[in-house]
């Protein structure tokens, strides 16, 4: 066998077993580099390796593997391929150029079968040179020549470029910890995550020492409900990027990622028209005494008289605490059904919606149905506390699709015990999930789901495609939507 290096660094290729009039032909147009043993090549290896070792392991060991080639800054290094040969028998010329493309293809993470389709030996009908018998039409081209697109690449196929049949790296070196989910795989994730040659683990619990012993080796996270805090953070010294997969930012130490120059990210409105849908039947659930109604009657029992009295709901009164765009689009719905719409918000900002904006006392004072729609941090915490229930109307309902901490539970329950509100819808619980033997949520009045107001198809696919693109977006060097602390980008 004998071989060169062309100008581009590609190595060219011959049998010793080929026919003598094609040899000839191909050392002809060959006279660059002399290949170098084993040894010369890759003096490390002397030694190591004898020549009867690589003698019966593939005859491309002893002539021209390995090679050196020419690297992006005009350097070159010592490629030893031999790690990914194993021993063969190669008797033919077709088998042997075979495997010797495998091994080229290999070492530069092309894709074997999209090649082969490329060059036409799966579909040759199209072909305008058709293979001949027993030996593929490629067969007898240069391994650069294949690389690079030569012209005898079917006519489909010729102006594709050398990038569109590369494979993914077939050993990534990046990792992505997803620390929870409510799916059931991660084929979403991967495939995008994939692109970046990265690989996606999930944790097997939410615990912060679990968290922060995956961590240790994570390039990135990305997380759903489990809490990414400053130990988790601090645990990982090749974090580039935190995820949330979702809204709410309260389960992940921003200021730490912050300090660590890690950029966080989130989806502000993949689910905006979800969420305010599931608002708005939570409210209708309330308002015709659906819950209660389907509770009796599945226990025997069939009688109007057993619910409270029923109001129409036009001319009712919806109060908005907060106003972002999960509550703009409520209300617009609301209004379509009748509802009066009023809101309260820290900017006092309408947004142009044309709602009224009111101070928090006046909107509990005046609403019928008040639902919550602010982000959890220390200014909103237990905001729902028994003074905020007292305020209420006798036969005002509360609702809650945005943090289960916004609310104080326990004051929740005692003023349903003493009648002081006429019930509550709730989707958010703090913590998740909650105890549901509690009394609050043993009360008929109560309608509870398990925090499912984000959820549907097209909303689920959009959350995971977005979560997982930012983050490969980190891992290539590109800056990535919806950062939360974009002074990371500033220093």
């Amino acid at each position: 066998m004998d071989g060169r290096l062309d100008r581009v660094g590609f190595p060219r290729i011959l049998p010793t077993s080929a026919p003598p009039g094609r040899l000839k032909k191909w050392r002809a147009r060959i006279g660059i580099l002399p290949v170098r043993t084993r040894a010369e090549s890759a003096p490390g290896l002397a030694g190591q390796v004898s020549r009867s070792e690589s003698s019966r392991a593939c005859p491309l060991s002893s002539a021209w593997l390995p090679h050196a080639v020419a690297g992006p800054s005009g350097s070159s290094e010592a490629v030893v391929l031999q790690s990914l040969c194993q021993p063969c028998s190669t008797p033919t010329f077709g088998a042997w150029f075979d495997h010797v493309t495998r091994l080229f293809l290999a070492h530069n993470r092309l894709s074997y079968n999209r090649f082969r389709l490329a060059t036409g030996q799966e579909n040759s009908g199209d072909d305008r040179r058709r293979p001949r018998a027993g030996r593929p039409s490629w067969m007898h081209h240069r391994v650069s020549d294949i690389a690079r697109g030569a012209r005898f690449w079917p006519q489909r196929v010729r102006s594709a470029r050398y990038q569109d049949f590369r494979l993914q790296p077939t050993m990534t070196t990046r990792r992505v910890l997803i620390t929870d989910y409510a799916w059931p795989d991660l084929t979403v994730e991967q495939a995008v995550l994939s692109r970046a040659a990265a690989e996606v683990v999930a944790a097997p619990d939410a615990s912060e020492a679990t968290l922060a012993r995956w961590a240790a080796e994570a390039d990135a996270i990305l997380t759903c409900w489990a809490r990414v805090t400053a130990p988790v953070i601090l645990a990982a010294p090749r974090l580039q990027v935190v995820a949330r997969l979702g809204i709410g930012l309260d389960n992940i130490a921003v200021d730490t990622a912050t300090r660590r120059g890690i950029p966080v990210t989130y989806v502000p409105d993949y689910c905006v028209e979800d969420v305010a849908d599931h608002a708005l039947a939570l409210l209708l659930a309330c308002a015709r005494n659906v819950a209660f109604f389907h509770h009796r009657t599945k226990a025997g029992e069939y009688a109007l008289k057993a619910a409270r009295p029923m109001r129409r709901l036009r001319g009712q009164v919806l109060g908005l605490v907060g106003l972002g765009r999960i509550a703009r689009a409520l209300a617009a719905k609301a209004r379509g059904i009748g509802l009066e719409v009023i809101a309260c918000s820290a900017s006092g900002n309408d947004y142009g919606t044309g709602v009224e904006m009111v101070g928090l006392e006046a909107l509990l004072t005046r609403s019928d149905y008040v639902s919550l729609h602010l982000p959890l941090n220390a200014s909103t915490a237990r905001l729902i506390d028994t003074q905020a229930l007292a305020s209420m109307k006798p036969t005002a309902f509360l609702i809650n699709t945005s943090r289960g901490g916004l609310v104080d539970h326990e004051s929740l329950a005692a003023a349903l015990g003493d009648d002081r509100i006429a019930g509550a819808a709730l989707d958010v619980f703090d913590p998740e999930p909650p105890d549901l033997n509690q009394p609050l949520f043993l009360d008929e009045r109560v309608i509870v789901t398990p925090h499912a107001a984000f959820l549907s198809v097209e909303s689920l696919e959009e959350l995971r495609t977005r979560a997982a693109r930012q983050v490969a977006d980190v891992l290539e060097g590109r800056r990535p939507e919806n950062v939360v602390n974009p002074e990371v980008y500033e220093k």
